[in-house]
């Protein structure tokens, strides 16, 4: 019995040794073929840019913007990249880079940035990169499906941002906070 559990724990050593060397934790969709499969490997090069502060109800003569967030530690081209509101078209994000670990902000206007309306009450905003969502975020009373997830309504003059910067558990209501003003700058939970 001794020898079976020594060999059990041998087996389980060496497939955890293997697994951690490789790195290969997930089999990607379309990669099984013929009735075999190759393994991803995670990557730090995936790019990780989230919407990562929204100020949709501006104090006096602000505009509204959003800001986004480049978690990885490399620069990230946003050609191929769209923004969009739940009621517009998406707007391309072509010509713009967010810098490693950096910030890029986004500001509504003629010949701005975008020209859709952040809806006060509860909106969404859709990241999307070659058509794939990346990231989206809802807040207030949007109806998204779900609600009870949806990140805070701020108040006029204050915005939601992610504390901290770049944190995403697809929760919005865990994920974003009402805070002051920081686009531009780590977002700073009062």
């Amino acid at each position: 019995m001794r020898k079976i559990i020594k060999l059990l724990f041998f087996i389980l050593a060496v497939l955890f040794i293997n697994v951690s060397s490789t790195r290969s934790f997930y089999v990607s969709k379309g990669e099984i073929n013929n009735n075999t499969f190759s393994t991803g490997n995670w990557s730090s090069n995936d790019p990780k840019i989230t919407i990562n502060e929204i100020y949709p109800n501006p104090a006096a003569d602000d505009p509204e913007q959003i800001e986004l967030y480049n978690g990885s530690n490399q620069n990230i081209d946003l050609s191929n990249w769209t923004i969009e509101d739940g009621i517009h078209s998406p707007k391309s994000l072509s010509g713009k880079t967010i810098i490693a670990n950096g910030f890029l902000i986004l500001v509504k206007g003629s010949g701005a940035d975008f020209t859709f309306g952040l809806n006060n009450d509860g909106d969404i905003l859709i990241l999307k990169q070659e058509g794939e969502v990346k990231d989206q975020v809802s807040w207030g009373d949007w109806g998204d499906g779900n609600l009870a997830d949806n990140a805070p309504n701020p108040l006029k003059g204050k915005s939601i941002g992610r504390y901290p910067d770049g944190s995403d558990t697809d929760f919005d209501l865990l994920d974003l906070r009402e805070m002051n003003l920081s686009m531009g700058i780590a977002n700073i939970y009062p």
